[in-house]
């Protein structure tokens, strides 16, 4: 890993992993004190009302022209036999820093007495959504300007509040709930570095059913492939906004919640395909169907009490370039490239060290 400053590379995110222990079928739908949880969902509504940059394409210089599709935060609650609930919020959006998921956590925690280890933040990665401080903030080769700099700021603190928002909801609408799970397979990602490299075409499902009347309540994916299908300039959740669309349109009254897991090394066969919004449908498209063969078939139920792990490592940088090197960097290479270094020794005039290191956040549920 190359020498960057925080605000050069992508963000390092909490990511959910859920590992999930079954009972035989038919188990769903014999609601006893092993197979019932309280769940909370909520939905809240993230998209701005101004004009901001969004994050992704550094080539992308303006602020946006305007909201092809909405965004939302949605979180899950989960408890049992009155344990600290756990929650997982899933974000349309490129990326957020864990300072902000901190001060969301710092909240909840005086709000419900959540503990921290047991909030979870996983988001799609669409580059067609709003920047937030810290996340690739040398992405566009440039300063940027005041004005924008300011609708980035309030976008920052609303979705903070929208983050605790969300949480909240979930955590004071939990009602007695089943859970189940299913894997599928999904095909449209391939390896986006070497030609024939290795893919993950897993598609977990998480699904979340009224104990009583066994009716849908909400419906959590993961698949593991960049959200980089559309690149115009106007907010839109790419493949993953249209999964959740065409999910909820096939189960009415359902949430749909999507993440993109582990995705660093994936992306969509179709490539970037600037304002073809057609294209990220039919993606989504595959998503939802995928999933209703999955809940047309046989559930595997959960049972258990669920269980959360915070940890925490330092991830070393590669060798630090010399003030020289950086010197050198500034009159060559990708744009990009050039700006960072021009920061990094705006970095070393005032004083400051460069990284060394970053902080790495693994958030993992287990529910056994």
């Amino acid at each position: 890993m190359a020498a960057h400053d925080n605000s050069s590379i992508n963000p390092q995110w909490l990511i959910v992993s859920l590992f999930l222990a079954c009972i035989p079928w038919p188990a769903v739908g014999l609601a006893d004190e092993k197979n019932t949880y309280d769940v909370g969902v909520s939905v809240v509504d993230i998209t701005p009302d101004y004009p901001i940059r969004l994050n992704g394409f550094g080539n992308r210089r303006a602020e946006c022209e305007g909201v092809s599709q909405r965004s939302f935060a949605k979180a899950l609650a989960i408890s049992q036999h009155g344990q600290p609930p756990l929650v997982l919020v899933t974000l349309d959006s490129l990326g957020i820093r864990t300072t902000m998921v901190d001060e969301a956590a710092a909240r909840l925690k005086v709000s419900h007495k959540l503990p921290r280890q047991n909030l979870a933040i996983t988001f799609t990665h669409s580059h067609c959504t709003p920047k937030v401080n810290g996340a690739c903030d040398n992405i566009f080769s440039s300063a940027i300007a005041d004005d924008h700099q300011r609708h980035i700021d309030q976008y920052t603190d609303e979705l903070t509040n929208d983050i605790v928002e969300a949480a909240q909801q979930a955590l004071d609408s939990m009602q007695e709930s089943q859970l189940a799970w299913a894997t599928g397979q999904v095909t449209f990602a391939k390896n986006r570095r070497p030609n024939g490299g290795p893919v993950d075409h897993d598609l977990p499902m998480l699904v979340v059913s009224d104990a009583a009347t066994g009716k849908l309540r909400a419906v959590y994916v993961s698949y593991a492939c960049h959200c980089t299908t559309l690149s115009f300039n106007k907010i839109n959740g790419d493949w993953a906004g249209y999964a959740v669309t065409m999910i909820e349109r096939q189960v009415p009254g359902a949430v749909a919640l999507v993440s993109i897991g582990a995705g660093s090394n994936q992306k969509p066969q179709s490539g970037v395909v600037a304002d073809k919004v057609d294209v990220a449908e039919a993606q989504g498209v595959q998503i939802a169907t995928e999933v209703r063969r999955l809940l047309d078939g046989k559930l595997r139920p959960i049972t258990g009490t669920p269980k959360s792990v915070l940890n925490q490592i330092a991830l070393p940088l590669n060798k630090l370039p010399t003030r020289e090197e950086l010197v050198e960097q500034t009159g060559k290479g990708r744009p990009t490239d050039q700006y960072n270094a021009t920061t990094q020794l705006a970095r070393l005039d005032r004083g400051d060290a460069l990284l060394t290191e970053i902080a790495y956040h693994d958030s993992n549920v287990d529910i056994r």
